[in-house]
């Protein structure tokens, strides 16, 4: 592949994929904090999973036959990569919840959230953004691309306390932009007891982690409405 055509494919990956996920999180972050859960997740899912296909494209990993989902391409890009990106377990956790729901777009299945989701979805964000990068560009500095992938994963060991984050900044990247911008609309929304994406470092965070919230499908409380409604719209086998 020819150099312009290679810069090409990077530039649409940071456009259709990573610029978008960046406006995706902080409209998740946004719902979070007006309490519009299943908004929350559904953004959650959006933005990770953009984040997900940038890095893939951004490196020239193949992923056609990844859909609506995140866990795949974090795996497709280990293993084409050849090295662990060491997401920590909270956040794989949070990664499999949001997964688990792809496919239901309507309310089709019962669904919770937890007060700490918030943070773990800044944490997730913080992890799998930082891979979003076209590798090969370290070798103009004499850096092998594994070598920084493994640098990158690294430091995440050392992120379980707040006060201990490093903030992971890409160059030219939209969360960038408006952290850098104070008058940003969309400014506050984003670094509102952010842990990860800052003006300040912070050593906790005030939210009441232990609270939750959950809502039930209505085809849980009526099962039989199902074979009633599939006679007008589709509805997943598995609802």
């Amino acid at each position: 592949m020819d150099k312009h055509t290679r810069i090409r494919l990077n530039n649409l990956a940071i456009r259709n994929f990573r610029d978008t996920a960046d406006l995706d999180y902080i409209h998740a972050r946004l719902a979070f904090r007006h309490k519009l859960i299943p908004q929350f997740l559904w953004s959650s899912l959006q933005a990770l999973e953009k984040y997900g296909k940038s890095m893939l494209l951004q490196n020239l990993i193949n992923g056609k036959k990844i859909r609506h989902e995140i866990l795949p391409s974090v795996q497709r890009f280990e293993k084409e990569m050849a090295v662990s990106l060491n997401l920590s377990e909270d956040v794989l956790s949070f990664i499999k919840r949001l997964d688990a729901r792809a496919r239901h777009r309507y309310l089709d299945v019962s669904d919770y959230s937890l007060n700490k989701d918030i943070v773990t979805l800044d944490r997730s964000v913080h992890q799998i953004r930082r891979f979003c990068q076209y590798f090969d560009h370290f070798h103009q500095f004499d850096i092998a691309p594994q070598a920084k992938i493994k640098e990158l994963a690294s430091m995440i060991e050392g992120e379980d306390r707040f006060e201990d984050v490093t903030p992971i900044k890409i160059r030219g990247g939209q969360l960038e932009k408006i952290l850098d911008n104070k008058n940003h609309p969309a400014r506050s929304a984003l670094i509102y007891n952010n842990p990860f994406f800052y003006t300040r470092k912070r050593k906790k965070i005030p939210i009441d982690l232990g609270g939750s919230c959950s809502y039930i499908s209505q085809y849980e409380i009526e099962p039989d409405i199902i074979d009633i409604a599939r006679e007008y719209i589709f509805i997943d086998k598995d609802s």
